[in-house]
């Protein structure tokens, strides 16, 4: 573990880092050629078995961790969570994939002041496919002001990486899934009590042969998504009725678009 001792930021960027040694520099310049640099840089390697951790220790972040159990990304983000509690805003960010607006950071900055400092922050995305080249946005519809609410219930809102959260009210990602994100991303709305929108597209997601999202069974998938929202929809812990609705919601996307 390399700790640097550092006064509290504006962010807490943590990525999780597991044999993604070719990649994982793109994204960290990607964050280092940001106009705004108030932050803290966690990344984490989850056992790799490549020299991702050799290049984790040449980029040379705040803060550099190496997991001693298969955490997952789950595992690799709740690690780095226990560091740099005091930051305003944390942002979780795939370590093979990158920030494309230079002012990405400002931009949610500027977002956070001039909204009051909401406890969640969304923004748009686009995803392209490095095997072919195509890209697609992920443009949303939200009206101004939103909530909460309005993000839980956007289908193409889990993934972490499409959001900046307080990071006082972050919730852990659930250990052992191995989709673990859109599970802790109802969650996490539950806690937040308000939201602000960036309409621009800040994130590329580059989804790539032989990560999660292109080797998994998709309907087996489908299936196993089916059961976990199923269980949030008896969930105790979910404050408001319209995080089951959220998890409703979900339930009939997967029916209608995998199982029919």
């Amino acid at each position: 573990m390399s700790v640097k001792k550092t006064e509290k930021r504006f962010f807490r960027i943590i990525i999780p880092a597991f044999n993604i040694s070719e990649l994982l520099p793109r994204m960290v310049e990607s964050i280092r050629r940001q106009s705004c640099q108030d932050y803290h840089l966690i990344i984490v390697d989850d056992q790799s078995t490549d020299d991702t951790w050799a290049t984790i220790q040449k980029l040379k972040p705040d803060i550099a961790l190496q997991m001693d159990r298969k955490g997952l990304a789950a595992g690799a983000r709740n690690e780095a969570m226990k560091h740099c509690k005091g930051d305003a805003y944390t942002l979780w960010l795939d370590g093979d994939d990158e920030l494309i607006d230079d002012d990405a950071l400002q931009k949610i900055k500027d977002c956070a002041e001039l909204n009051k400092m909401p406890d969640i922050i969304r923004f748009n995305f686009l995803k392209t496919r490095l095997s072919t080249g195509l890209r697609g946005n992920h443009h949303d519809r939200y009206s101004d002001p939103i909530t909460p609410q309005d993000i839980a219930l956007d289908i193409k809102a889990g993934m972490p990486w499409s959001k900046a959260v307080k990071t006082e009210l972050c919730v852990e990602f659930p250990e052992g899934l191995m989709i673990d994100d859109c599970y802790q991303h109802i969650f996490q709305c539950d806690v937040c009590e308000t939201a602000a929108v960036i309409h621009d597209d800040l994130y590329e997601w580059l989804v790539r042969e032989g990560s999660m999202t292109t080797t998994n069974d998709r309907k087996k998938d489908a299936l196993w998504y089916l059961e976990i929202y199923m269980l949030m929809m008896n969930e105790d812990e979910l404050q408001h009725s319209w995080a089951k609705e959220a998890a409703r919601r979900r339930i009939q996307w997967i029916k209608d678009h995998y199982l029919t």
